[in-house]
């Protein structure tokens, strides 16, 4: 099936199924979906600069990729009367050894032959830590690695989240083979997203199809 097909009835009626699930777990309780920034398209940045914290968690989630992960989990944690936010990544990728480990925070550090220079994690680092925040990688070879990163979530220095529905949809929608495991927690309530239940849900229609993917843009 082409992606630029039109839904027939039969899939028009699993997407209503999907939507019919997610309203069905939020009954019962008050939810109030985030409210995300929208500060443009991704691609119109330059990767370097790291402003957005979108931006920041699309370089890690890329480096799980190349680590061949195929679960990525992404956490993110807006706590206002601890005053932080923690964003934690986890991956089941062929994970570092302690050497690798240790330099992974290097800014001149790349197991990449074909770059020279690694700025994502120490970037990361320097950015939790320029809010009184923390940092820390965990990493074990051959079961994947996770990145935690505290900020001060008031704090004048902590970069913006930028656009997060952008960032997840081009992960969630331009690869078949990861699958990811989203929560977002706020004083509101909490969201979370499994692609592995959606794609049991769609059945032979993939994340990439122009209604799907509408349908996740209306749903993040």
């Amino acid at each position: 099936m082409s992606p630029h097909e039109p839904f027939t009835e039969r899939e028009g009626n699993l997407v209503l199924n999907i939507q019919s699930d997610f309203l069905l777990k939020r009954e019962g309780y008050e939810y109030s979906r985030p409210k995300v920034p929208r500060l443009g398209d991704l691609g119109g940045r330059k990767r370097y600069q790291m402003k957005d914290l979108s931006l920041h968690i699309l370089d890690i989630v890329q480096n799980s990729i190349r680590a061949k992960a195929k679960l990525i989990g992404i956490e993110i944690a807006e706590i206002p009367d601890r005053n932080k936010l923690i964003i934690t990544i986890t991956d089941d990728g062929i994970g570092m050894n302690p050497e690798q480990l240790q330099s992974a925070i290097d800014p001149f550090y790349t197991s990449r032959t074909t770059r020279k220079v690694g700025l994502g994690l120490s970037l990361f680092k320097q950015n939790a830590e320029m809010t009184g925040g923390l940092f820390n990688i965990e990493s074990e070879l051959g079961k994947g690695t996770t990145v935690t990163a505290v900020f001060g979530l008031n704090h004048i220095d902590r970069p913006v989240m930028g656009d997060l529905i952008g960032a997840l949809l081009l992960l969630i929608c331009s690869s078949s083979e990861t699958d990811y495991v989203f929560k977002h927690q706020t004083p509101s309530g909490e969201f979370g997203l499994d692609t592995r239940e959606l794609k049991q849900m769609l059945e032979n229609v993939p994340l990439n199809h122009p209604e799907v993917r509408l349908f996740l843009k209306e749903m993040l």
